[in-house]
């Protein structure tokens, strides 16, 4: 060995599989590779009793479809190799096409090794507890897809490879380690070469830790009036928060403004404090167009002021919202009616309809979204109001600490249910041991906004 054997397999009268008896040293070591370009091949071992010792349809280490075998050479040191197509792990049914059979002698490196620190302060970050550091390694054949193992570091931030994922030893190459914890910058290693026998030292990868910032913060007012707008009160103005990282995007927190229209985030829904990165906010409002904003926040410490965030009034307004009254155990009929206002300089021609939205209600899915009565048509000129009125049954089925949330949305025709123009939460009611009744206003827009997520009113189609 090395030796190397040019096949040809040809069933187009019967079935063709290929078989070689070889004769080698007992207790060695050797890997075979059955390449070709014709088609999918398919390895076997067989010992001098021809009985199978293993088999193989595509390469473990992956990337291409042709077979590899490592294996020991049995005690009397007579071993057979059969080359056929996929999937004749019976090798009785045969193929077509030309192949490749190569043998060598299996060489092995002794290791490979290293330790993940903090690049602040080289302290040595453990695979248990926290930061959970965990290191891969992988081939690079050339490219470094293949990955070969895994595995958490020790308790001194140690790691060592001697096998691969199968459990085989790791052969001669380039590799490379990639190395991660929670929390820290992940971080990879150049290419480097490990020869047979060689046991490589990596040595220290030194992983960046999080950077946590100070705060978030800002206002939010009246983009005409610049008057500041309040989450305790009418029009319950908030924020959410989102954060970019290496990760992806994810919600951090939600907060409404205080009186003064002021809100600041210096932790996450968790009480996790705030890494620096990329972050997005969203402000919104009832009866107020939301708006974003875009910022990074850097470095250790910092506090962000974003400063004043405008939104932008809605012109079709709505007020003296009117919700259901107080309605008993057994159930009843909710009434509720809001009046709509066009504060536009021109006539407005549009529909208004209304939706629900319950939680907690019992059933299988355990919620629900409805629209509770026929679109209304609400035209109206520069000015001028009008009441809107809706209703639905509420059963007495419904689960004890269910939630149900009322909202009114106005259209602009022809398109209204393309084209929403204003929306509100009219009101949000619980059911209690005494039956259903309203939440306080400031929950009930709270309750709205969480249920917002399910809803999908926008696009409903109005009856």
């Amino acid at each position: 060995m090395p030796f190397s054997i040019d096949g040809n397999l040809d069933g187009s009268v019967n079935p063709d599989i290929d078989f070689f008896k070889f004769t080698g040293s007992p207790g060695q070591t050797v890997k075979v590779n059955l390449q070709s370009n014709t088609f999918d091949p398919t390895l076997g071992v067989f010992d001098s009793s021809c009985i199978l010792i293993n088999s193989n349809d595509d390469d473990p280490a992956g990337g291409t479809s042709n077979s590899k075998l490592t294996f020991i050479i049995p005690a009397d040191g007579i071993f057979v190799l059969a080359a056929t197509q996929c999937c004749d792990f019976g090798f009785n049914i045969g193929g077509n096409g030309t192949y490749q059979l190569t043998l060598q002698p299996f060489q092995t490196i002794g290791s490979i090794s290293g330790r993940l620190v903090n690049a602040v302060t080289q302290a040595a970050l453990p695979g248990f507890p926290d930061p959970f550091a965990t290191v891969m390694l992988q081939l690079c054949d050339p490219f470094c897809h293949v990955v070969v193992s895994e595995e958490g570091v020790d308790s001194a931030g140690r790691f060592s490879f001697t096998n691969d994922s199968l459990g085989q030893p790791l052969e001669p190459g380039d590799y490379q380690v990639f190395a991660s914890a929670t929390d820290y910058l992940s971080r990879q290693t150049p290419v480097f070469p490990v020869t047979a026998g060689e046991n490589h030292d990596v040595g220290d990868i030194a992983l960046q830790p999080p950077v946590f910032i100070g705060s978030i913060s800002g206002r939010l007012v009246d983009a005409v009036t610049g008057r500041p707008l309040s989450g305790n009160i009418d029009p319950f103005a908030g924020v959410t928060l989102t954060y970019c990282g290496d990760s992806g995007c994810g919600f951090i927190d939600q907060a409404f403004s205080d009186s003064d229209g002021k809100f600041v985030f210096t932790s996450d829904f968790g009480g996790q404090p705030l890494r620096n990165g990329t972050y997005f906010i969203d402000a919104f409002a009832d009866q107020y167009k939301t708006t974003s904003a875009q910022f990074d926040v850097l470095l250790d410490g910092e506090n962000r002021v974003v400063g004043d965030l405008s939104l932008q009034s809605l012109p079709i307004r709505f007020t003296n919202k009117v919700p259901c009254k107080k309605i008993p155990k057994k159930g009843g009929s909710c009434l509720y009616s809001v009046r709509v206002t066009n504060g536009l300089a021109t006539l407005f021609d549009g529909d208004a309809w209304s939706f629900v939205g319950a939680s907690g209600i019992g059933s299988s899915l355990d919620f629900t979204q409805f629209q509770p009565k026929p679109t209304q048509r609400v035209l109206l000129q520069p000015g001028e109001s009008r009441t809107v009125k809706f209703d639905f049954p509420l059963p007495s089925t419904v689960n004890d600490n269910a939630s149900i949330c009322a909202a009114a949305i106005v259209g602009r025709r022809p398109s209204a249910i393309w084209d929403t123009v204003a929306e509100t939460s009219v009101f949000c009611m619980t059911k209690g041991t005494s039956g259903f009744s309203l939440m306080p206003t400031k929950d009930g827009h709270r309750m709205f906004r969480e249920m917002e997520s399910r809803s999908t009113h926008h696009q409903a189609k109005p009856k």
